[in-house]
């Protein structure tokens, strides 16, 4: 009998974005669990490990609480964006913001955190907004991202700290996705699709704040 071989068209750039979107969420999927379990095992450790354990099953649990929301933001910014998914309340998502994105030297702060919870495809743009604007950076500085609670799509990044070639980084790699993609800044050639997808234009301010713009396309 002999072998079936299988073929099939190379996907349209739609299908490919959806088929890595969906590798992203099952990579995150999967490891969403056992991440979870270090944490809860943690948890018990500082319950009722042997006294002075105490610093080091902090720095475990920290890390590991980091992880687990680094994976959760990364489903939101790179997974598929199912149709009827539930929305992300907005609270949780400036709360992820400030955890993943923030450091010492950083502060990243999402306005207001009160109102109706966002769509996912408003949830992923404004996340992959985020990420790009923090890779635009320095070593310090803040990024503000202003949220309307009506409902209507208008979200506005502003940078500061940033560097001096940021705008033109940003509107270059945005409008022009590179030929070979970089893992390090896969998020520039991610925003035009996510805000196409979440029916949204996007701006690059070059003079002063806001850096990036989206609004109703």
């Amino acid at each position: 009998m002999a072998d079936d071989y299988l073929s099939r068209e190379d996907p349209d750039p739609a299908q490919a974005l959806a088929l890595v979107g969906a590798v992203a969420s099952r990579i995150c999927h999967d490891l969403v669990s056992p991440v979870g379990a270090v944490v809860n095992g943690v948890d018990l450790m500082r319950e009722t490990g042997p006294a002075g354990a105490d610093e080091e099953a902090a720095m475990i649990g920290a890390s590991a609480s980091r992880a687990s929301a680094l994976l959760e933001w990364h489903r939101m910014a790179f997974g598929v964006v199912s149709p009827g998914a539930a929305g992300v309340q907005r609270r949780r998502f400036a709360a992820m913001a400030g955890e993943v994105l923030s450091s010492r030297r950083i502060t990243v702060s999402v306005t207001p955190a009160e109102g109706p919870d966002l769509s996912r495809a408003v949830a992923r743009l404004a996340s992959l907004m985020l990420l790009s604007g923090r890779a635009l950076m320095g070593m310090r500085g803040s990024m503000s991202l202003a949220l309307p609670a009506d409902g209507v799509l208008s979200l506005h990044l502003a940078v500061e700290g940033m560097q001096a070639d940021g705008p033109a980084t940003l509107a270059t790699r945005t409008g022009s996705p590179a030929s070979a993609p970089d893992a390090r800044s896969v998020e520039f050639d991610l925003l035009l699709p996510a805000a196409n997808a979440a029916g949204a234009r996007l701006r690059v301010g070059r003079d002063g704040n806001p850096l990036l713009i989206a609004e109703p396309a």
